[in-house]
């Protein structure tokens, strides 16, 4: 269609100061704008939990609520949390809350990340989602409807398009009143979630391009791996100040055992962080 400057997931990370001041109550029409201001559309996770709160800073924006069969949405988004299960890096969805302790403690702009994601998820679909929670399809769905009328009800109609996505591109060119495109109406209920192991072999035979999927998953992954080398340089920072007061009052023979104990110890502990980030 044109447009460039679009938020969508993509841009989770470098937006998340401003989702977890909203999640927090804590942001303002001001922080909504100096955010937001120059991008032509935004969309996505956790745009579709914070609608309103855009809509009040940018009130001549433009609302576009897609629907779609609910049984048909409600198995996609059992494929989207099955992949973020399976795919995600620590799959943040799964995560308890002993977990998410350490995680926060251990690697806070992960935990920052992983916290949008989880907020963004309970707040569409309630909280017995998450973890090992079972989906519930009428529960599930019901929300699907309750969150498409309450749009419907709060949006001024000249501002909203309600779109089946198999209208295609006809009511949506016409209600931005631009040029409809040459190519094929975008399946996007086809693109894998993480472009990553089963999912690549999706994309490969499906023919589909890198997309958002993949920029949050790459986004994850680079914030997880600096946690974790973080982790191992504290570690090992806090092993050499334990031994410096053993170098002082130790026998020899004794600093060298200790010595060749702590270098073991620490060259474990690198080649575990770096078997785990080779592996993201």
């Amino acid at each position: 269609l044109g447009y460039d400057r679009i938020i969508d997931r993509s841009n989770v990370f470098e937006c998340q100061e401003l989702w977890i001041k909203a999640m927090s109550n804590a942001a303002t029409k001001e922080d909504f704008r100096d955010k937001l201001e120059g991008a032509q559309v935004v969309m996505g996770l956790p745009t579709f939990v914070f609608w309103e709160q855009v809509l009040e800073a940018f009130p001549d924006a433009k609302v576009i609520l897609t629907t779609r069969d609910e049984v048909a949405w409600y198995r996609s988004v059992l494929e989207a949390k099955h992949q973020l299960d399976s795919e995600a890096p620590a799959a943040p969805l799964r995560s308890g809350q002993v977990l998410r302790y350490v995680e926060c403690w251990m690697m806070p702009s992960y935990n920052k990340l992983c916290d949008v994601l989880r907020f963004s998820w309970a707040s569409a679909l309630g909280l017995s989602f998450l973890g090992n929670g079972i989906m519930n399809q009428h529960v599930t769905c019901g929300m699907f409807r309750k969150h498409n009328m309450y749009v419907q009800q709060r949006v001024p109609k000249e501002k909203l398009l309600v779109m089946d996505v198999r209208e295609g591109w006809a009511p949506l060119c016409k209600f931005l009143d631009i040029d409809r495109p040459v190519e094929p109406f975008p399946a996007v209920h086809d693109v894998p979630y993480f472009s990553l192991s089963k999912a690549q072999e999706h994309k490969r035979r499906k023919g589909l391009q890198e997309g958002e999927g993949q920029v949050l998953q790459q986004a994850m992954v680079q914030e997880l791996r600096r946690g974790l080398l973080a982790v191992s340089v504290a570690v090992l920072i806090f092993l050499t100040i334990l031994m410096i007061p053993l170098l002082r009052e130790t026998p020899l023979v004794f600093i060298m055992i200790l010595t060749t104990l702590a270098a073991h110890l620490a060259l474990s502990i690198w080649l575990a962080v770096k078997n785990i980030v080779r592996r993201l």
